[in-house]
């Protein structure tokens, strides 16, 4: 499947047209776009650690289903250089956050003279954000919980050549604070450390640019994964393809994504006797309006999605759903 890329590579550089040159800012210095979006969120997952979802009665399920607000900033300042090729940035990036990746970044992106971009940005370990359970697997007895932490870097290959073509990398680390993952069933220590899931993650792809006309663009990409987990049971390869769709006509803009994916574990869960190998597709969109109102600098956003994993054992299943909207201002 990795051999998928470079021949997206061959095929992408034969056939493409060249890509008309744009700068990164329309003027040098300092830019910045504040945010703040408001929705309602649904989920379904025994990694969920809302209080309803504390106590599971058997491994047999899914989870209980619990709803939340949301409340939450994006938020982004740049500072472009003469010449407009170089940019420094410090926040949500438009493409991270189009496929539901809000994390925080700081990097820089650099603008060739045959119009290709590369990008580089890391984004930080944020305490706080992400919890999840010490032992997932207690039953009948409340679970506690422990934080999760996420630190990473990203490279992006944009426009390779003039052409339609963008290659990504990404690698990540998780860890877990406080691991006790099937303490409370009573598994033998060599079973336990199957369960451990302090992670790293390598994740390759690749996306076309396909223009539709009008300013509109359909965008396939191919996306590879390798997580290397402390614990064997954790550890897989999930392979995702996703068809993207991206636009604007005057006021409005929508980017919209659905994705489908494979994930393979490397070993067996000694939970359940078998590898907790899932299925998953997912649905999310963003619509801007700009100067809604007749506000100058000022954009409305509309943002919905839904995820679905369909795992080999039902406790792994999950499911999900988003729907917020806010308002933008432009600095």
């Amino acid at each position: 499947m990795p051999s998928a890329i470079p021949l997206l590579l061959f095929l992408t550089i034969t056939m493409a047209a060249n890509v008309q040159a744009r700068p990164l800012a329309e003027e040098p210095g300092w830019r910045a776009r504040v945010g703040l979006v408001v929705g309602f969120a649904s989920q379904r997952s025994q990694f969920d650690t809302d209080s309803g979802n504390r106590v599971t009665s058997d491994l047999a399920n899914p989870g209980q289903r619990s709803e939340s607000g949301l409340l939450f900033p994006l938020a982004r300042i740049d500072y472009t250089l003469p010449g407009l090729s170089t940019q420094f940035f410090l926040g949500n990036s438009r493409d991270q956050v189009s496929r539901a990746q809000f994390q925080y970044e700081l990097g820089l992106t650099h603008r060739f003279a045959n119009d290709s971009r590369l990008t580089l940005a890391w984004f930080p370990e944020l305490p706080f954000l992400d919890e999840t359970w010490q032992d997932p697997y207690l039953v009948g007895s409340p679970r506690q919980e422990t934080d999760e932490r996420f630190q990473g870097a990203r490279v992006a290959f944009e426009r390779i050549a003039g052409s339609r073509l963008t290659l990504k990398y990404a690698y990540a680390e998780s860890d877990v604070e406080l691991e006790r993952s099937g303490a409370g069933l009573g598994l033998a220590p060599p079973e336990r450390a199957l369960l451990r899931r302090d992670s790293r993650y390598h994740r390759v792809e690749g996306e076309l640019n396909l223009p539709l006309g009008d300013g509109w663009s359909w965008r396939p990409a191919l996306q590879l994964t390798d997580a290397q987990a402390d614990g064997e049971a954790n550890s897989y390869e999930e392979t995702v393809l996703r068809l993207g769709l991206d636009g604007r006509r005057g006021r409005h803009g929508l980017v919209a994504n659905a994705t489908l994916g494979r994930r393979d574990h490397e070993r067996a869960n000694p939970v359940f006797g078998q590898a907790t190998d899932s299925t998953r597709w997912g649905l999310f969109a963003i619509y801007t309006f700009a100067q809604p109102f007749g506000w100058e600098r000022t954009g409305f956003n509309l943002i919905a999605g839904y995820r679905r994993q369909d795992a080999d054992v039902t406790f792994h299943d999950s499911r999900g759903g988003i729907l917020a909207a806010g308002l933008a201002y432009r600095f």
